[in-house]
């Protein structure tokens, strides 16, 4: 079974940090239901927010220190920056096979798109953790705005460099004020 989670930024203390513990708490849950299946966990995120954690190795932390079934191994994929480049990342590691994929809540509808147009066989979980990201106004935006541009930018390199561009802003802005 081969399992994407998609990053979240990379807290200062991942241990402690709430976000995590409730978004990573859901994800093993669910692979709790699996223990008989070998797992390919792919912890998913690069350098946002800190430059000396990335997402990925964030994740990693946190589920080490609370432990994983024997039948789980981790694989990251830390050297992307946008979750459709790590989407890409994913299918050139696991290629055309059933996947599991897990994000937070609002971003379910994009990375939805991402799995349709990568894989024959793809169930997203979105998982509710965060209560910013649960406003209906940063759902809207999801839903509109960041959804149409990952699929224009799917069919338009312009668009696609215009996409690039917005996510190294958002990243820069994000270091600035860690």
């Amino acid at each position: 079974m081969k399992v994407y989670v998609n990053g979240y930024g990379a807290p200062k203390d991942p241990l402690c940090d709430g976000n995590l513990d409730r978004y990573l708490g859901q994800v093993l849950k669910y692979l709790e239901a699996y223990r008989d299946t070998n797992v390919d966990l792919f912890l998913v995120g690069g350098y946002t927010n800190r430059l000396d954690m990335s997402e990925a190795e964030a994740m990693k932390g946190w589920l080490m220190n609370r432990g994983l079934p024997s039948n789980v191994t981790i694989r990251l994929i830390d050297t992307t920056d946008t979750a459709r480049d790590n989407m890409v990342e994913f299918k050139k590691r696991v290629g055309d096979v059933p996947v599991l994929i897990f994000c937070e809540f609002s971003r379910r509808p994009t990375m939805a798109f991402f799995a349709w147009k990568l894989f024959a066989e793809a169930t997203v979980h979105g998982v509710r953790f965060d209560e910013r990201s649960l406003r209906l106004a940063h759902r809207i935006k999801q839903l509109t705005t960041k959804l149409w541009l990952e699929q224009l930018a799917w069919h338009s390199k312009t668009i696609d460099v215009l996409r690039k561009w917005l996510r190294k802003r958002h990243v820069d802005r994000a270091r600035a004020m860690s």
